[in-house]
């Protein structure tokens, strides 16, 4: 998950560079040690998510890494966001020009964030040499991707007398399963096939106990089943506090660093001070009783029954948007 993030706020950061912002935005310098700290830290992920599962010092690392990505790629956002602000599409300069006094404050608050956010790459530069992390491929296959697709509940879980078991599960998705024949690609040609592959798959994970219970129609095709319980658990220890589930009550805060929060029902609602101290959220899936959506400056997806949103002005890096309004019965 970490490997793939940064990927992006490497290519991010090195559009911002081609683009020129980072001078006219007077940051040139922080960019340039940012790229170099960027790239350090990526060549070793490969270990340290491998590393993650039976050390709880590289997995704070990673977490920390995460968070701190996540940041970066909402400054660089916002000064592409603010770029095109001060262009129409046609090129003409709008209102927001350099000597406008809105331009020179965006200067000063960017330059603060982004002196910030270097040193808080820099000490996390810094930490990865505790843990003797080996050189790695940084390129992300696609096989990894799917692997690596989780969700997380609230509560991290805690596993006793499972060890064993845990690490097992982690070298066969880390190693043999990479290597497995079983597990290879398969050509796909028309729409019967798509579902003949996805159920010859299925079959096999299933044998692979990455699946449990599961349920078949009168046709034998499987309609639902459960992931085991120890790839459940794996999952949760593996992504923390970064994606949240509520399920029923009332949620009044948040930790700091979740970025994925799902609100299943009408049995689950979440207070807006709970919101207050999450760094930066990007997707918020409210299928519950929220009476409002929260006012965050980062968010990408929102899904939501609420008709009470935040300001406009607050929602400027949205990329998706869902509005499920349901009348109030009398």
């Amino acid at each position: 998950m970490a490997e793939i993030l940064l990927g992006i706020v490497i290519e991010n950061l090195g559009s911002f560079v081609q683009n020129q912002l980072a001078i006219y935005w007077g940051v040139d310098q922080q960019t340039q040690k940012l790229s170099s700290n960027l790239t350090a830290i990526r060549a070793v992920l490969r270990d340290a998510e491998k590393k993650q599962i039976t050390s709880h010092a590289v997995k704070n690392w990673l977490q920390k890494l995460t968070d701190a990505a996540y940041v970066l790629d909402d400054i660089l956002d916002k000064c592409s966001i603010h770029s095109t602000k001060m262009h129409y599409d046609d090129g003409h300069t709008s209102c927001l020009s350099p000597l406008h006094p809105k331009d020179i404050l965006f200067r000063f608050n960017i330059g603060k964030r982004m002196k910030d956010i270097t040193q808080r790459f820099h000490d996390i530069h810094q930490e990865k040499s505790r843990f003797n992390l080996e050189l790695g491929l940084t390129e992300v296959q696609t096989v990894d991707d799917d692997r690596r697709q989780t969700s997380s509940e609230i509560t991290e879980p805690k596993l006793f007398g499972r060890d064993q078991d845990r690490e097992q599960i982690v070298k066969f998705l880390l190693e043999d399963a990479s290597k497995s024949e079983d597990l290879s690609v398969y050509p796909i040609v028309g729409n019967v096939e798509v579902e003949d592959v996805g159920n010859k798959v299925w079959n096999k994970l299933y044998r692979r106990s990455f699946f449990q219970e599961a349920k078949s129609d009168k046709l034998g095709m499987i309609r639902s089943c459960k992931r085991h319980d120890l790839f459940h658990d794996l999952a949760q220890s593996i992504m923390g506090e970064e994606c949240v589930i509520i399920e029923k009550g009332r949620l009044t805060q948040l930790p700091t660093r979740v970025h994925h929060l799902h609100v299943l029902n009408y049995d689950a609602s979440i207070n807006v001070v709970a919101f207050k101290k999450v760094e930066s959220l990007r997707t918020f899936l409210d299928f519950g009783n929220s009476l409002r959506v929260p006012s965050t400056h980062c968010l990408r997806a929102l899904c939501t029954r609420s008709s009470l949103l935040s300001p406009l002005k607050d929602l400027a890096h949205l990329r998706y948007l869902s509005l499920n309004w349901v009348r109030e019965q009398a």
